[in-house]
């Protein structure tokens, strides 16, 4: 099968509680994705969506962070005949596209948006930023200089672009946005919020050294530049870089935000196999397996109801301003973990297709991560491709329990703190 595009998100490479953080999660990755979608062989995709939380900048070491990436994008490689990659930040990488910008705007940027296309920073395997902007980037996710992703890049004469915060492209008929999900989380959406969290957390030192630089509210913001000016330093202090909050603070600010956003409690059985869905078929997949998350013209799913109240109202009117058609949508994205699908009705006609992706972390051993691959063939059908780990082996060990233990250890770690925020915020 030939693709229009394959999209995957939040591998959060690095860290121990990612499926794909180990040499057998990939190895399995790689397979179903050859099963499935490449009937056996080497699959080949226009163009590859890198969906943002794809290295884990902020929960793992660089160098747990450089070796997972880095082994995740071979696997991908030898999987995976792309012509053009595309990376969007999510907000566990997101201070990597602050250094992308400061490279383009000065030291003094803060936030930076692209065009629906993004920035081309390498075309036909020649990098194109002669600012130098991308290289963090282009060395932590494809391996510049020297390594065999980039020697493959450059060989086969790949594209790479690099778009924030939504990529667009119109295909048979719709318009296909990707977007990562950071300007509707519930932390995004209530700053003011947040903040009454971290001034609580502050004083014993939990969060270390914490310090919210955005003053602004999204609920004020007039378009899609302002949303990202308030988004952006947001998130680059709630999830710094490894170096500048280490080890056990990040891991009580990763499970703070999990609670407070209402991961936990949620329980999905492990699938006894891997299976590909087309659009036609998913509403006839049970919710526990893929959540339908808008039906009959309602949106079911909170962090959807929050996507459409402040942040697709401001993609819809920039999508415009570059004359891009948005008649039939489908609108894929991630950072929620949970995954789904859904179809509402666009005005004053027509559909809009929903997708998430949800996420490759394991929270505990009775709940297996949503990881699902979205994919849209040559002909415009669209699939989702939900991947079990139910009997992958890890060294004589279930998978799904080595990441399941890490994940209780470290929430282990949080207890008290936990409990806290609890009662403070009435959960």
């Amino acid at each position: 099968m030939r693709l229009k595009f394959l999209a995957i998100s939040d591998a959060h490479l690095g860290e121990s509680t990612s499926m794909l953080s180990y040499e057998q999660g990939r190895r399995h990755l790689a397979d179903v994705i050859r099963g499935h979608l490449g009937d056996g062989g080497k699959v080949e995709a226009e163009r590859l969506i890198l969906l943002g939380d794809i290295p884990e900048r902020s929960h793992a070491t660089p160098e747990e962070m450089l070796s997972s990436t880095h082994g995740f994008m071979e696997a991908m490689a030898e999987t995976i005949e792309f012509e053009k990659a595309v990376y969007l930040p999510g907000n566990h990488d997101h201070v990597l596209w602050t250094s992308y910008c400061k490279g383009l705007h000065g030291k003094d940027a803060t936030h930076c948006i692209t065009g629906p296309q993004g920035d081309e920073v390498v075309r036909r395997g020649v990098r194109e930023d002669h600012d130098s902007s991308a290289e963090e980037l282009l060395s932590i996710i494809f391996e510049h200089p020297s390594g065999p992703v980039w020697r493959g890049i450059e060989e086969k004469g790949v594209d790479i672009s690099f778009a924030n915060p939504v990529y667009a492209e119109r295909f048979r008929g719709r318009t296909y946005i990707f977007a990562h999900g950071t300007h509707f989380r519930k932390e995004a959406t209530s700053p003011r919020w947040a903040r009454k969290i971290a001034d609580f957390l502050i004083p014993d030192g939990a969060l270390g050294d914490f310090n919210i630089e955005s003053d602004g509210d999204v609920r004020e913001d007039r378009n899609l530049e302002e949303l990202e000016q308030t988004v952006a330093p947001f998130m680059d202090a709630l999830l710094p870089a490894y170096e500048k909050n280490p080890a056990s603070n990040l891991d009580k600010l990763g499970y703070a935000m999990a609670v407070l956003s209402g991961r936990f409690g949620l329980k999905r059985q492990s699938p006894d196999e891997s299976r590909l869905f087309a659009w036609e078929e998913l509403p006839g997949v049970p919710d526990d397996r893929l959540p339908n998350l808008a039906s009959g013209g309602e949106v079911r799913d909170r962090p959807l109801k929050l996507c459409m109240k402040y942040f697709f109202p401001h993609v819809l009117e920039y999508l415009e301003s570059y004359d891009v058609p948005t008649d039939e949508i489908t609108f894929v994205y991630g950072d929620t973990h949970d995954g789904g699908w859904g179809a509402l009705p666009l005005e004053p006609g027509g559909e809009m297709r929903v997708y998430n992706c949800g996420g490759w972390v394991t929270y505990d051993v009775e709940d297996h991560p949503t990881c699902y691959v979205f994919a849209v063939g040559e002909d415009g059908t669209e699939y989702l491709l939900d991947v079990s780990f139910k009997e992958v082996d890890l060294n004589g060990n279930l998978l799904l329990r080595a990441t399941s233990d890490s994940a209780e250890s470290q929430r282990a770690r949080v207890g008290n703190m936990l409990r806290d925020i609890r009662r403070l915020v009435g959960l």
